[in-house]
């Protein structure tokens, strides 16, 4: 291999953190997830620091780089129908002292430390494929603890899910840039096409986890009906003494039923990666004193804030974050649940889901003709 080849294999973005967890997320920054996978920041400035092994990259032929493209996102769509199937049903399914609503503040409170001390660590230390694998578990744990929500399962199980995001998701991103590279040299193409076109297509895939995970939920509630339809709609008060009405009607058998399902699909998941998916070593093995400089390597990343591009996307991302939140928490409670009963959660959030799905296949494709920038405006314009 060239000593180009290597120069260009050191600059694969390990310390991406893509730290989305709900779904809208997710697919509202897959072509921010391009960006940050063809032009990583530069964190890592360690010039004798050429560690990457021949023998640790496997050379992909086409047909398996497609193969593990499809059975990343089919492990994702898995994951992730089962998670934000749960995550949607907080606010109106474990409304009793909040504990639902203030688990996914825990989530998002640890997702801050991980995201700054785990993503690049647990890749050195574990591996692409162990990383997704390993960071499923919290995800899995969160979903079972919804069985008896006790406030100290749900919190523990909440703490495990912030913890595990950003490696996960890092170690996701880093894995299908990798297999966009051997995509791209096989096609005789430049990296941005087939990043673009990877990222893309794997969240079209994962765009449809919202679709099934609330067709599950609606079907499984279906015989739940709580409706009520006083102060609802932009009169909800969620600080009100009864906001809207309890989900005494979901009885244990019907949680147990949704819980049971949403977990099994997750351990197929972990199933699925662990038989099928193909590793990927970027580096060789590092002490535990080259990991722990690693992990305090991201502050460095504050430099880049003297950058304008850089603080134009601090707005977007306060925005997005803003709208998930009402969408998670307050959409589903207090215009869904307290209308039409919380059933229709998810009959209601799979139009969310499509146009999800559509949009992500779209953007991807778009921005092979458009370029990247047209493409945040359209995004954000809606």
């Amino acid at each position: 291999m060239a000593e180009s080849d290597l120069d260009e294999l050191t600059n694969i973005p390990r310390k991406l953190s893509f730290i989305s967890i709900i779904s809208e997320d997710q697919t509202n920054a897959a072509s921010k997830m391009g960006i940050m996978s063809m032009d990583p920041l530069q964190i890592s400035s360690h010039k004798n620091e050429k560690n990457v092994s021949i023998d640790t990259i496997p050379p992909f032929p086409i047909a398996k780089i497609y193969k593990n493209l499809f059975l990343l996102a089919l492990a994702f769509v898995l994951i992730f129908t089962a998670y934000n199937g749960m995550v949607l049903l907080q606010s109106s399914l474990n409304v009793k002292n909040n504990v639902g609503v203030n688990s996914l503040i825990i989530t998002y409170a640890f997702l801050i430390f991980s995201s700054i001390a785990l993503a690049g660590v647990s890749m050195d230390l574990f591996g692409l494929k162990w990383t997704i694998i390993l960071g499923e578990i919290g995800y899995i744990f969160y979903i079972a603890a919804n069985i008896k929500p006790l406030p100290v399962l749900m919190y523990i199980s909440a703490t495990l899910v912030g913890l595990a995001a950003a490696p996960l998701w890092t170690a996701k991103a880093t894995y299908l840039n990798q297999i966009a590279r051997y995509h791209s040299e096989h096609k005789k193409q430049t990296h941005e096409v087939s990043v673009s076109l990877f990222f893309g297509i794997f969240f079209a895939l994962f765009g449809t986890n919202t679709i099934w995970g609330n067709l599950i939920s609606y079907f499984v509630l279906n015989r739940s009906s709580n409706a009520q339809v006083i102060n609802c709609g932009i009169d909800f008060d969620p600080n009100a003494a009864f906001p809207s009405n309890t989900t005494e009607d979901v009885n244990d058998t019907t949680r147990y039923i949704l819980c049971g399902t949403f977990a099994g699909m997750g351990a197929l998941s972990m199933l699925l990666l662990f038989l099928t998916l193909d590793s990927i070593q970027l580096t060789q093995k590092q002490t535990m004193k080259q990991l722990l400089n690693k992990s305090l390597e991201v502050v460095l990343s504050f430099r880049k804030w003297k950058y304008i591009d850089q603080l134009f996307l601090i707005p977007i991302t306060m925005w997005t974050t803003i709208e998930t939140a009402f969408l998670t928490a307050q959409f589903t409670r207090g215009f869904i649940t307290c209308l039409v009963g919380i059933r229709y959660v998810g009959l209601v959030m799979v139009c969310n889901g499509i146009c999800q799905a559509i949009s992500s296949y779209v953007c991807g494709r778009l921005v092979k003709y458009t370029g990247r920038i047209f493409v945040f405006y359209v995004s954000k314009s809606y």
